[in-house]
Order: structure tokens, then sequence, then C-alpha cells
């Protein structure tokens, strides 16, 4: 490539970039409206299946979820698995045919943008409410992203949800001990076999 960059260019126009076929094109509803309702997972599998169709001029593209992983750096399948069944449940993707090598995906372009948005806002709320069910707690923001917050505050609110340090009350565990004592005692004769002489009455 020379002295090219990245894009495969160096100042070259628009048209060039085009005809060297180094870039794939990318719906501006995707960025736009998609790309801030999806986790960091989500968009990466949703890209990775993009440019395995769309990228290479092709209908559908079958992909195991082995090579998904790759493509991704995803750490693990499960991720894969999760983030597929997202993007199928919005409508953004939807299975072509299985195969054993895997599963062919294709993009769904016939669904209109408002239905995209309204069942990504719907999965998006469910997530929430089962991590609010499965956490025990409210559904907010998390307190260091919220709006406002400076440096400072951030610590304060670190330091704040940091649980307390553990102590040992000393004097319960002295009691403890004083009240075992003598049960302990009884038992370590009994095991000597000096318990019951103990408590014979002299002759």
């Amino acid at each position: 490539m020379g002295d090219r960059g990245w894009g495969g260019v160096g100042d070259g126009t628009r048209d060039e970039v085009i005809k060297l076929g180094c870039w794939m094109p990318v719906s501006n509803f995707l960025v736009d409206q998609v790309m801030q309702r999806l986790n960091g997972s989500q968009f990466k599998v949703l890209m990775c299946l993009w440019r395995q169709t769309v990228g290479r001029n092709r209908a559908k593209d079958c992909l195991a979820l082995s090579q998904i992983q790759a493509m991704t750096w995803l750490a693990s399948r499960r991720r894969v698995v999760v983030s597929l069944r997202f993007l199928l449940d919005a409508g953004l993707i939807e299975p072509a045919e299985r195969t054993r090598d895997g599963n062919a995906y294709r993009m769904v372009w016939n669904c209109p943008p408002e239905v995209v948005i309204e069942r990504l806002e719907s999965l998006v709320t469910k997530a929430n409410q089962l991590r609010k069910r499965t956490n025990g707690g409210s559904i907010r923001e998390p307190a260091l992203v919220r709006k406002g917050n400076t440096q400072e505050e951030s610590r304060n609110i670190e330091k704040e949800s940091e649980p307390p340090p553990f102590r040992v009350d000393w004097e319960k565990v002295r009691a403890n001990m004083a009240a075992r004592q003598p049960t302990l005692l009884r038992q370590r004769l009994a095991q000597l076999g000096l318990e019951s002489r103990r408590q014979e009455p002299p002759g």
C-alpha cells in the first residue's frame, strides 16, 4: 500500500476510495439510531454480520459461533449467543438457513425504522427489569456516569458504595470460648475414659 493510510488511499477522493473497494457502506440508521441502543458486544456482532453480508455483497452468510467470536474478540461464546438473540428479537437480522458449519444470517431490510426502535426500547426495558430482579436494586443510571458528577463526587460515591470492613468482636469470641470450655473438658475426659471414674463416689 506504500504511503497510503488505513483507508487504502492517501489524499484520495471519495470516488477513488469507492473504486478501490476498501470501504463498505454502513446505514446511517445503524450509526445514528441503533448503535446508541446496543451494548458493545451486540454492536460488534451486528457489524460482524454486516461485514460478511453487505460488506462482501452477499445476501446471507454462514457463520459458526467460533468465527463470530474470533472476528469480534468477545470473551466467550455465550456473549455471542446472547448478542445474536438480541439482534434477532430486535428484527435487525434473521436466520436464513441452518447448516453443519453454522447458521446463515441475513440483514432485515424491510422492517420500518420506527418498529426497530420500538423493539429495541422494549428489549432494553426488559433487560433493565431483569437486572433489577436479579440484583434487587432499582433501575437507574450508575452513579458514576450520572450527569453533573464531579471527580470529587465520584470518589465520595465510590467510598460510600464500599462494603464496611470486617471486624472481629473479640469479647464475644472470648465469651463463647469460656462458655464452651466445660463442655469441651467433659468431652475430652470422656475420650480418655476418666469422666466415669471422676463421677464415681468414693468407696
